[in-house]
Protein backbone atom coordinates (compact mmCIF):
# COMPACT_ATOMS: atom_id res chain seq x y z
CA UNK A 1 0.00 0.00 0.00
CA UNK A 2 1.12 3.52 -0.39
CA UNK A 3 0.92 4.04 3.17
CA UNK A 4 3.41 0.81 3.82
CA UNK A 5 5.60 2.11 0.84
CA UNK A 6 6.34 5.45 2.67
CA UNK A 7 7.32 4.27 5.91
CA UNK A 8 9.17 1.20 4.68
CA UNK A 9 11.03 2.74 1.66
CA UNK A 10 12.80 5.04 3.22
CA UNK A 11 13.62 2.32 6.32
CA UNK A 12 15.35 0.07 3.26
CA UNK A 13 17.03 2.71 0.89
CA UNK A 14 18.67 3.56 4.36
CA UNK A 15 19.90 0.01 5.01
CA UNK A 16 21.36 0.29 1.36
CA UNK A 17 18.68 -1.45 -0.74
CA UNK A 18 16.97 -0.16 -3.93
CA UNK A 19 13.52 -0.23 -4.28
CA UNK A 20 11.73 -0.76 -7.65
CA UNK A 21 7.92 -0.27 -6.95
CA UNK A 22 4.51 -0.82 -8.90
CA UNK A 23 2.46 2.24 -9.33
CA UNK A 24 -0.05 2.01 -7.13
CA UNK A 25 -3.06 4.57 -8.07
CA UNK A 26 -5.86 3.25 -8.92
CA UNK A 27 -5.46 -0.03 -7.54
CA UNK A 28 -4.54 1.24 -3.91
CA UNK A 29 -1.51 -2.04 -3.52
CA UNK A 30 1.17 -3.31 -5.59
CA UNK A 31 4.53 -5.48 -5.91
CA UNK A 32 8.24 -3.90 -4.84
CA UNK A 33 11.98 -5.40 -5.49
CA UNK A 34 14.06 -4.37 -2.52
CA UNK A 35 17.59 -5.74 -3.52
CA UNK A 36 21.02 -4.47 -2.13
CA UNK A 37 22.84 -3.91 -5.54
CA UNK A 38 25.12 -2.11 -7.43
CA UNK A 39 22.53 -0.69 -9.42
CA UNK A 40 19.30 -0.57 -10.93
CA UNK A 41 20.07 -1.06 -14.73
CA UNK A 42 16.19 -0.98 -15.95
CA UNK A 43 12.88 -1.63 -14.41
CA UNK A 44 9.24 -1.42 -15.08
CA UNK A 45 5.72 -3.28 -14.40
CA UNK A 46 4.00 -5.25 -16.73
CA UNK A 47 0.20 -5.63 -16.64
CA UNK A 48 -1.09 -9.10 -17.05
CA UNK A 49 -3.46 -8.98 -20.06
CA UNK A 50 -6.63 -10.52 -18.47
CA UNK A 51 -6.38 -8.51 -14.86
CA UNK A 52 -9.42 -7.33 -12.87
CA UNK A 53 -7.05 -6.49 -9.62
CA UNK A 54 -4.06 -4.30 -10.99
CA UNK A 55 -1.96 -7.60 -11.03
CA UNK A 56 1.18 -7.82 -13.37
CA UNK A 57 5.00 -8.60 -13.13
CA UNK A 58 7.27 -5.98 -11.47
CA UNK A 59 10.49 -6.29 -13.26
CA UNK A 60 14.17 -4.44 -12.26
CA UNK A 61 17.72 -5.49 -14.29
CA UNK A 62 20.34 -4.69 -11.49
CA UNK A 63 24.20 -4.80 -11.74
CA UNK A 64 26.38 -6.57 -9.20
CA UNK A 65 29.70 -6.15 -10.04
CA UNK A 66 29.90 -7.03 -13.93
CA UNK A 67 27.09 -8.98 -13.69
CA UNK A 68 23.61 -7.85 -14.77
CA UNK A 69 20.64 -10.07 -13.39
CA UNK A 70 16.77 -9.88 -13.89
CA UNK A 71 14.68 -10.21 -10.89
CA UNK A 72 10.91 -10.65 -11.07
CA UNK A 73 7.85 -10.96 -9.05
CA UNK A 74 4.33 -10.77 -8.84
CA UNK A 75 1.17 -11.34 -7.39
CA UNK A 76 -1.13 -13.45 -9.16
CA UNK A 77 -5.01 -12.48 -9.23
CA UNK A 78 -7.14 -14.33 -6.19
CA UNK A 79 -9.54 -17.48 -7.41
CA UNK A 80 -13.09 -16.35 -8.02
CA UNK A 81 -15.67 -18.70 -8.48
CA UNK A 82 -16.11 -20.04 -12.10
CA UNK A 83 -13.34 -17.68 -13.33
CA UNK A 84 -10.62 -19.08 -15.35
CA UNK A 85 -8.09 -16.18 -15.02
CA UNK A 86 -6.24 -16.91 -11.83
CA UNK A 87 -5.62 -20.00 -13.95
CA UNK A 88 -4.63 -18.70 -16.49
CA UNK A 89 -2.15 -16.12 -15.01
CA UNK A 90 -0.23 -19.55 -13.67
CA UNK A 91 -0.47 -20.78 -16.84
CA UNK A 92 1.66 -17.57 -18.10
CA UNK A 93 4.19 -17.76 -15.63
Amino acid sequence: TPDLAAILCPLLESAGYRIVLQDTRGVGYGCAIAAKVDAVVASGFHPFENTIMGRGIVWAVVRIGVKEILFTTTHLESFIKGSPVGGQQYDGV
